[in-house]
């Protein structure tokens, strides 16, 4: 259960909201443990809210509180998130059938010791009723540019952005300042968004997403079909890509319904002149079904062994500096300075007898 955050708690402001929920007293423990030890290498800590019955004012269960706790204000400047754990991780979007690589998508994750990858969707919810969503796009933009600059090739580089950014107007200067940071080319910049939170969104929001598209930025509808598949957002919306969900491209094989809505919104994003994106992509059967209606990129299972071959050169890591020797640190005069004693040691030696 989700609940808004606190005002205060012991002279702190309560940063994060409150999370409740119940697992066996064992498995409780230890994931409380191992939570508790990834949020204190970002600086975070949990406090824990005892909650009572009315009337009889009996220990019910206890709420975890993320917090941040500054040492003289309770509040500051927020540690990186990469310390506290996160990372992106780059999924190859390919074109259907010929299979080349078209872009890439960064998706936030949590790595885990045992349980592998933590998806964005099981901790994002939370950071999103928090101020933490910002700082965690803002590293997740900034670290996504200064990855993709080492790439060999311009390959286009794929976030999703939250709801709070976009309600919030935020997203225009965040994505501004990580792009003058950088210097990176927003044409290689396409940023995805829900569905719902573009239904959500306001006036002053679809200026921001249109500001976005004059610089060359793509603006890519997420999940679309996952819920209801307004096809009147594809035209109110500065759009240049529309991504299928799993949920609706998974039936269309064997539903007729399906297809039939699939080809509706094949023919208006034809129309709007949008690229179709399928997300989740199993069979060939799938891929041919969907190329033969317009939908030109995919990622999946279906990619597995080519997203595999990809995935280190997308990774490559950082070079690391050389390390500065005395004559780096003496300055350019001092190398030009040895370069000639050693010219005139040579001379001398030349006219030795």
């Amino acid at each position: 259960m989700i609940k808004p955050p606190l005002a205060s708690l012991g002279g702190l402001p309560a940063l994060f909201p409150s999370l409740s929920v119940t697992f066996d007293r064992q498995e409780a423990r230890r994931l409380g443990q191992e939570m508790e030890r990834a949020l204190a290498r970002g600086g975070f800590a949990l406090r824990y809210i005892p909650r009572f019955t009315l009337i009889e004012r009996r220990l019910a269960a206890f709420e975890a509180q993320l917090t941040w706790p500054h040492r003289r204000r309770g509040r500051g400047r927020a540690p990186s998130p990469g310390r506290g754990g996160f990372a992106l991780r780059y999924i190859p979007r390919l074109t259907l059938i010929e299979r080349r690589l078209a872009a890439v998508e960064a998706q936030l994750t949590w790595p885990h010791r045992r349980r592998g990858l933590i998806p964005a969707s099981v901790f994002l919810p939370l950071a999103e009723q928090s101020e933490l969503i910002h700082k965690l796009c803002t590293w997740s933009l900034r670290e996504a540019f200064a990855t993709a600059q080492r790439w060999s090739e311009p390959i286009p580089v794929a976030l999703r952005v939250s709801i709070r950014q976009l309600l919030e107007n935020r997203l225009v200067g965040q994505i501004t300042e990580a792009i003058e940071e950088t210097s990176f080319d927003p044409r290689r910049l396409e940023i995805q968004i829900s569905e719902t939170a573009l239904l959500l969104a306001q006036e002053e929001a679809l200026f921001a997403l249109a500001a976005l598209r004059d610089r060359g930025v793509g603006v890519l509808i997420d999940e679309f079909g996952a819920d209801q598949a307004n096809l009147v957002l594809l035209r109110r919306l500065p759009l240049s890509h529309l991504k299928l969900a799993r949920s609706l491209i998974g039936t269309v094989l064997h539903d007729e319904g399906a297809a039939a809505i699939l080809e509706a919104i094949a023919l208006v994003a034809s129309r709007f002149d949008l690229t179709m994106v399928a997300s989740g992509l199993y069979t060939e059967e799938e891929e041919a079904f969907l190329a033969a209606r317009g939908v030109r990129q995919g990622h999946g299972p279906l990619f597995e062994p080519l997203e595999a071959a990809l995935s280190p050169a997308l990774t490559a890591p950082e070079p690391r500096p050389r390390r500065r020797t005395p004559r780096d640190a003496a300055g350019p005069d001092a190398a030009e300075g040895d370069d000639a004693e050693e010219t005139d040691a040579q001379t001398a030696a030349d006219g030795a007898p």
